[in-house]
């Protein structure tokens, strides 16, 4: 290198190391553009992802949820079994309870001697996830009357004297065949259980439903 070419090359680094400091204040001036950007956008894009979580939540209908602690569930209904366990799927829906086997828990408790051989299996050592659905179904199948021994329970059913019209209707229509509680023979067989002088005062009335005539019928 000569004397003479040496301005031109300290020219040349000159411009290079210009060009250098350039390039690290553009990228200075991105890192800090980027970084005011984040700072400046994400509370908004907080915001607007919490404002949507709120009106989901408002959307959503609230679900009533009573303590399961609350559950009082009756011993299980011989003469209704179908009965019984409707009225607990309706605890078990107010409760918000979905799971089978708390579900199971619920029930368990509330089986009585009398009953254990059926489901004996399920209430010994840890259950299987479907054991709600085998006790109910097993309890349904061992102690749901068939007809001819609904239509035998009720023709043989006895009342005394001291009960209400509408608590002897009651223990009829539990064995009553379905769909047969407003027909001309049931209405008979139930006035068939009330004294002389008070089938007298109802036998004209023919059109009410046997509902209202018994409730008529306590009055008396």
């Amino acid at each position: 290198m000569t004397a003479r070419n040496l301005p031109v090359y300290k020219e040349k680094i000159l411009q290079f190391i210009q060009s250098i400091v350039s390039c690290v204040r553009l990228r200075i001036k991105y890192i800090f553009f980027s970084h005011c950007c984040v700072y400046i956008l994400a509370p908004v894009v907080t915001l607007d992802y919490e404002m949507d979580g709120e009106q989901q939540q408002q959307q959503q209908p609230p679900v009533v949820q009573a303590p399961a602690h609350t559950i009082k569930i009756p011993p299980f209904w011989l003469s209704n079994p179908a009965a019984w366990f409707g009225m607990l799927d309706s605890q078990f829906v107010l409760r918000n309870i979905t799971d089978d086997r708390l579900k199971f828990y619920h029930a368990r408790g509330a089986i009585p001697e009398s009953v254990v051989k059926t489901v004996g299996d399920l209430l010994i050592g840890a259950p299987p996830a479907d054991a709600y659905q085998q006790l109910q179904t097993r309890l349904l199948e061992a102690h749901t009357l068939a007809e001819f021994q609904r239509i035998e329970k009720l023709l043989m059913l006895q009342s005394s004297s001291n009960q209400k019209p509408s608590d002897i209707l009651a223990d009829l229509t539990q064995y009553c065949p379905v769909g047969k509680q407003q027909t001309h023979i049931f209405r008979l067989l139930f006035q068939r259980h009330l004294p002389r002088e008070m089938r007298m005062i109802l036998a004209e009335d023919i059109a009410s439903p046997l509902a209202a005539l018994a409730a008529r019928a306590d009055q008396l």
